[in-house]
């Protein structure tokens, strides 16, 4: 193969890379986060990347909201490692220790000092939360969770 030939096919396969781009707001939707924050809410920020991105829910008096983080690593236990970093980063600065829930994704946890649901299926794993909303967030978390 020569190496235009060679160039030809990597450039053909950039919008199959393309596509692997992680979109939050295409998993979490504001009617989720609605669900959530109990009162109607509109998109606020978002970002997409290659391995990560993030989507936020405001209301109206942009007080309340809720934002929902989703990572895409290279394997589960990449995503199983970084998750727990991230828990046992959360568990440092608020204390507190995390409730593991069964059922959900392959490893799923609530950290009640953060009001926090973390959840991992396979090589992704994301995290949300919000105050006094345990029930709702876990409820949540097995809806989203199998859809990853």
């Amino acid at each position: 193969m020569s190496a235009f030939n060679l160039l030809l096919w990597l450039v053909s396969l950039a919008p199959a890379a393309q596509a692997q781009t992680v979109d939050a707001c295409t998993v979490f939707t504001a009617a989720m986060g609605q669900a959530i924050v109990g009162k109607p809410v509109v998109q606020g920020r978002s970002a997409a990347a290659k391995t990560n991105s993030y989507c936020e829910y405001v209301d109206a008096s942009k007080l309340e909201f809720i934002r929902f983080i989703l990572y895409r690593m290279g394997s589960g236990d990449e995503a199983a490692r970084y998750m727990q970093a991230e828990m046992k980063a959360a568990v440092g600065v608020r204390g507190g220790s995390p409730e593991k829930l069964d059922g959900i994704g392959d490893e799923a946890y609530y950290l009640p000092t953060t009001w926090s649901v973390f959840v991992r299926k396979g090589a992704v794993w994301f995290s949300f939360g919000h105050m006094d909303r345990k029930p709702q967030l876990i409820e949540l978390a097995r809806k989203v969770a199998p859809t990853l």
